[in-house]
């Protein structure tokens, strides 16, 4: 899997090279094998140029593309869709897909951070060893609101109130709580069905 935050100029943009197995949930595991950290100078069509070279199906045969597609990701994500590339677009401002999951998250956002945490506490994440990553990780504000959610503070909030920058890398760990996948004998149709189906979600 290639996890990818897109920057906004201030902030970074990432290539989280990764693993990821178990369904969605209390199964799921993911082990980081490279993240790349591009200039916040690069913007997101030059991005979605990147991760299209940098992931090339010849070195990763099955590899697939998520991509934080909400604001400036949109770009980078039609990029990649230009070039012929499937890409699973993560819009987690949007409410979670069962009433159970509503009643409990805020959005999607509060859902895979709090995944994201869990799986790390119980060993079935394996993040970089960058000090970067584990200090966004931790400083992430979490609270649960008067009606039993867990909510994440907005992030023009924590940059104004707490002086807390983005957490560009911590983030695509959190995709990876949310994203589907395809095992490797899964055949190419069965990709393409779960692209569509996290597009129209």
């Amino acid at each position: 899997m290639a996890l990818c935050d897109v920057g906004n100029g201030r902030d970074k943009s990432i290539i989280n090279l990764c693993k990821i197995s178990g369904a969605r949930g209390d199964t799921r595991r993911l082990v980081n094998y490279n993240i790349i950290e591009m200039d916040g100078a690069c913007d997101p069509v030059e991005f979605g140029e990147f991760i299209h070279l940098t992931c090339d199906p010849v070195l990763y045969p099955n590899i697939s593309l998520v991509v934080d597609s909400d604001e400036v990701g949109s770009d980078t994500t039609s990029i990649l869709e230009r070039s012929g590339r499937e890409v699973q677009r993560i819009r987690w401002g949007k409410p979670m897909f069962s009433h159970y999951d509503r009643s409990r998250y805020l959005n999607q956002r509060a859902y895979a951070n709090v995944a994201a945490q869990r799986a790390i506490r119980s060993g079935r994440m394996r993040p970089d060893n960058s000090s970067k990553s584990a200090e966004q990780a931790a400083k992430i504000p979490v609270r649960i609101d008067e009606n039993g959610r867990w909510v994440i503070m907005k992030k023009a909030l924590m940059r104004a109130k707490l002086n807390i920058r983005s957490p560009d890398r911590w983030d695509t760990y959190c995709f990876g709580m949310l994203c589907d996948f395809v095992p490797a004998a899964e055949p190419a149709k069965v990709r393409a069905e779960l692209t569509l189906n996290a597009m129209s979600g």
